[in-house]
């Protein structure tokens, strides 16, 4: 019984050392994911921001002449 606990202790054991590497990938790609959507969303957001300043200078614009007229 003591030799059976030792084999499956160290299959667990081998199981987790090969699978390290693995864990290790798949933060460096969600690292990469995280930053790339960041950039994306900064990218969003000054656009939308962009959009926004441009639709309220017309409003204003338009919003004048007609007070204008």
């Amino acid at each position: 019984m003591k030799r059976f606990g030792l084999v499956c202790l160290s299959a667990f054991t081998l199981m987790v050392a090969a699978s390290y590497p693995a864990l290790a990938l798949t933060s460096s790609v969600d690292q990469v994911r995280e930053g790339t959507m960041n950039k994306l969303n900064d990218r969003f957001d000054q656009e939308r921001q962009r959009t926004i300043n441009k639709l309220s200078d017309r409003f204003d614009s338009n919003q004048q002449n007609i007070l204008n007229k």
